[in-house]
């Protein structure tokens, strides 16, 4: 169940790109002179880059594609990790939301916080809705899918042991992943990430089993079974035994094999068969009749 137009494609996917670098490069004050790459360590920025370039990737896929064979059809790319990154940003929703969590408003501006934490999302699942391929998604996804809140905090903490100080001041760039605040300590850090981890895992349930759902109403094909021939007649293949025929007693022949049937095939003529054919003797010889 998508839309096979890969112009549409190109043209959806590029827009993005365009949005999300809109949103990311003003954050890092790519342009200025206080250029602050560990801005990339906060959540938000973190999975649009990492889409942008997935976004990427696949606008030179489809460019090559769409040369080659033509408009009709889609693009597929690294399948799972782009739907662990399409939780990844509607996961950033849920954090200004219901979290709190965003990032200071020193950085960036109305309009990238608007397409960080909205536009960019809900674009990308419309993506995934309209333009992606249905029913390649496999229920151990979810579960690899757990390790993304884990490895977002590692490479947190790596940042706060290698000294990064975010623009608060602080070591980490949310309190729920500092130790230091509401003595949590770190056996409370690690409860929140685990906690993170399951929901992280839960919705990711859900969206491979609404991907497998769509794929099916996209594809009835998927629910017969892939046998090839006209729905109703059985299909036979080279060396399988053929259906049996009643003979006129009311009972069934016993069947035969192609092989079988191959070797009963009536000759079509005496040269065919190149059986030699005994001549009359001549008249007058012995055995022959007399003259």
């Amino acid at each position: 169940m998508c839309i096979q137009n890969r112009l549409l494609s190109l043209i959806y996917r590029a827009v993005m790109l365009a949005l999300c670098l809109v949103g990311v490069l003003p954050c890092l004050s790519f342009f200025g002179a206080d250029f602050s790459p560990y801005m990339l360590l906060y959540y938000p920025i973190l999975s649009t880059s990492l889409y942008a370039v997935v976004l990427l990737i696949e606008i030179i896929v489809t460019i090559a594609r769409l040369s080659k064979r033509g408009i009709k059809g889609t693009t597929h790319f690294v399948v799972h990790f782009k739907g662990a990154l399409i939780l990844m940003l509607l996961a950033n929703i849920l954090m200004v939301q219901f979290a709190g969590q965003g990032m200071p408003p020193a950085f960036g501006n109305t309009l990238s916080m608007a397409l960080l934490y909205f536009v960019v999302p809900i674009m990308a699942f419309l993506s995934w809705l309209l333009l992606d391929m249905k029913g390649h998604y496999r229920f151990w996804g979810p579960i690899v899918w757990m390790l993304v809140p884990f490895g977002y905090y590692g490479i947190t903490l790596l940042a706060a042991i290698g000294g990064v100080h975010y623009y608060t001041g602080a070591s980490y760039p949310y309190d729920f992943l500092n130790p230091g605040v509401d003595g949590a300590g770190w056996a409370g850090v690690l409860v929140r990430v685990v906690i993170i981890a399951v929901i992280f895992m839960a919705v990711g349930f859900v969206f491979t089993i609404l991907d497998r759902i769509l794929g099916r109403i996209g594809n009835p094909s998927a629910r017969q079974p892939a046998v090839p021939g006209t729905p109703g007649k059985a299909v036979y293949t080279a060396g399988s035994a053929a259906p049996a025929s009643p003979t006129p007693g009311g009972t069934a022949a016993p069947p035969t094999t192609q092989a079988t049937q191959a070797s009963v095939q009536p000759v079509a003529s005496l040269s065919d068969a190149a059986v030699p054919v005994a001549l009359p003797p001549p008249p007058g010889s012995p055995g022959g009749p007399a003259s």
